[in-house]
């Protein structure tokens, strides 16, 4: 078990730059400890889960706050404080209408957008705002003016719906009932019950 844990550790060592993130590994670790518990179980491995968690210990995965999105009244805010460049104006335009990803702007062969200054002047100096917070917020505007998450998926180009149900988290109960109400489903509901 050791030497498998070495070499699993010497090829992640060789990999470089397209070594997993923490969160991948804590998953592989799992898949694995899912699997040698399983082996003892029907007899085909003789070790205790203390000795299999021990052997496998996952790291720690960093846990990170989600993303910092503006509100419907600070875009307006952030995109009027651009007005005097007109390339950042366009970038951020951009990534705002859009929930384009920082790399696909970049292939537009567009330099980097700079919002700290921006933030400065539009007076939103406590958000901590990047092109992805900015796509981030993208997804949750579509969602909020009905977009489905399904809909969302394919403007942000996810594979997995999975990866677009972490901007559906972000929706408040009072966007929920917006959707309810917005879809017809309350105003059917009273009238089956009258």
């Amino acid at each position: 078990m050791a030497d498998y844990r070495a070499r699993c550790l010497a090829s992640l060592a060789n990999k470089g730059a397209n070594r997993p993130s923490p969160t991948s590994v804590v998953r592989h670790l799992a898949a694995v400890r899912a699997f040698l518990r399983f082996a003892r179980f029907t007899g085909q491995l003789h070790l205790t889960d203390e000795v299999i968690r021990f052997i496998l210990k996952s790291p720690r995965a960093e846990v990170r706050n989600p993303y910092q999105v503006l509100s419907d009244e600070e875009r307006p805010r952030l995109i009027a404080a651009t007005k005097s460049n007109a390339r950042d104006h366009i970038l951020l335009l951009l990534v705002v209408a859009t929930g384009v990803r920082a790399s696909e702007v970049c292939a537009l062969r567009v330099g980097d957008l700079i919002v700290a200054g921006y933030l400065h002047q539009s007076g939103l100096n406590d958000k901590t705002i990047s092109p992805h917070s900015l796509r981030h917020g993208a997804a949750i505007a579509w969602l909020r003016s009905g977009a489905s998450a399904v809909e969302v998926q394919k403007l942000l180009g996810h594979a997995s719906l999975s990866t677009t149900q972490k901007y559906v988290d972000h929706l408040e109960v009072c966007d929920l009932k917006k959707v309810v109400n917005r879809r017809g489903t309350a105003r059917r509901m009273r009238q089956n019950q009258a």
